[in-house]
């Protein structure tokens, strides 16, 4: 999947005029316009701004959330669901498949970096439960829409965050085809549909961030489809934590460094 046409721009064009209707308008058309993928597609829900914006859109798509019981994605979706008179099914996420799908990163898909190994494990995990054809997930709204703190850090060079951002996600890209291929699933992701970088490269990122309300024209366009505030002002909050998975690695690996952990599992 090709994410973007060569190098992301340092300094994208700015927005004209200041009512950002029109731009909500294109961002909600792509992101409707995967509704064909809802027959046989699963979205990987949390309840949170994201994956809510992707349930509203492809209203015919199964609901899934990964988590340990009683995590604060868990909470969320069956909540959010609850608001969107859809099914949840709820994969509990537990020891047993957390190993699993970490040993399968490293070995076979080759992951050498602990924190990708990491993050990677509940997209994994769901892509070998599903028995959807498609599973629809949220990446790139937090890139393109300046949701991450890092790039509100003082010191910090948000054009340059931005790009090697953008520069990430399209060469992981190639580790979610793997992964899908091996799970006989696609991974689908609106957000990085090309037509969705071309709109938000459109505005300067100057527009697009806001400290006090990150990633604020997603919520706006929540807001604007009637989503309640419990979803659309929902803070974020990394997969790795939402599910719970920091918190259960901690308590398997106890001291031992999660880097050493991780990269054990790998067979000489």
């Amino acid at each position: 999947m090709k994410i973007f046409k060569g190098r992301p721009p340092l300094l994208p064009i700015a927005m004209t005029g200041t009512d950002p209707g029109p731009v909500l308008d294109r961002i909600a058309a792509v992101l409707k316009d995967h509704s064909s993928y809802g027959t046989e597609g699963t979205i990987l829900f949390s309840g949170g701004l994201d994956s809510s914006l992707l349930a509203w859109a492809i209203p015919g798509a199964d609901l899934l959330v990964i988590g340990a019981d009683g995590s604060k994605d868990v909470q969320a979706a069956v909540h959010a669901a609850d608001g969107f008179q859809r099914e949840l099914t709820v994969l509990d996420l537990t020891e047993n498949a957390v190993r699993s799908a970490l040993s399968r990163l490293v070995n076979e898909f080759q992951v050498e970096s602990t924190l990708q190994a990491i993050y990677m494990t509940p997209f994994l995990i769901a892509a070998e439960t599903t028995d959807a054809s498609y599973l629809i997930t949220g990446q790139g709204a937090d890139e393109l829409f300046c949701g991450y703190t890092k790039y509100y850090k003082e010191g910090r060079i948000p054009e340059y965050e931005y790009a090697k951002d953008l520069q990430k996600l399209e060469m992981e890209q190639t580790l979610y085809e793997r992964i899908g291929l091996a799970c006989g699933i696609t991974f689908i992701m609106p957000f990085l549909d090309e037509r969705m970088v071309e709109i938000a490269e459109s505005i300067d990122l100057e527009t697009r961030m806001r400290e006090d309300r990150r990633k604020w024209m997603l919520r706006d366009l929540a807001k604007a489809i009637g989503l309640p505030a419990t979803i659309s002002e929902r803070p974020k909050k990394a997969v790795q934590y939402g599910s719970g998975l920091m918190d259960l690695l901690r308590g398997i690996t106890g001291d031992m460094p999660l880097h050493e952990f991780v990269m054990g599992m790998k067979v000489q």
